[in-house]
């Protein structure tokens, strides 16, 4: 369990999220994402430690796949193709302020790395067990003027609603 008290943060409208309205289906690793991708612009001033991150299909997996949280830096900025909103976390509405921008599509400058594994999807879900994941990233993951962040696989690419969360601080 890590010292990350969220909720401190929050008080102080430093948390923020956002999420799929609707499936998407998910990239691998490398420059073009859809799904859900979170980036921080270079001059931002603020490192965006990543609170949690959740991930539910919305059709049942063909094959299986491990799901994961690709991430990647560069000082150019990322082409947002398909802007999600983000939303301040303690309830006044969708955010003015927050640095962290989110795509359901997006283009990165240099290609990401997996870099962390979230959960596994088996083809018999009613079988073996629900198929939503809660990662508790719980500040393990920061990303840094000029980094960004999506959800990633390996095996058959899944189609679901994705959300992250995350505290913004000053450098």
């Amino acid at each position: 369990m890590a010292n990350f008290d969220v909720a401190s943060y929050n008080r102080l409208g430093q948390v923020f999220h956002a999420a799929n309205a609707a499936g998407v289906i998910l990239t691998a690793v490398g420059t073009v994402h859809t799904g859900l991708v979170i980036s921080n612009s270079f001059g931002s001033g603020k490192k965006l430690i990543l609170c949690d991150a959740c991930f539910v299909p919305t059709t049942v997996p063909v094959a299986t796949y491990a799901l994961g949280i690709a991430i990647g830096f560069s000082p150019t900025a990322v082409t947002h193709t398909t802007p999600v909103s983000v939303y301040n976390s303690d309830g006044s509405g969708a955010s003015t302020t927050a640095a962290g921008k989110a795509d359901s599509s997006a283009t990165v400058p240099v290609a990401t790395i997996l870099a962390r594994l979230s959960g596994y999807a088996p083809t018999t879900p009613a079988t073996t067990g629900g198929l939503s994941w809660q990662d508790l990233i719980d500040g393990k993951l920061v990303l840094v003027p000029g980094a960004y962040a999506h959800f990633t696989f390996v095996g058959t690419a899944p189609t679901g609603i994705s959300a992250f969360s995350w505290a913004e601080v000053p450098v």
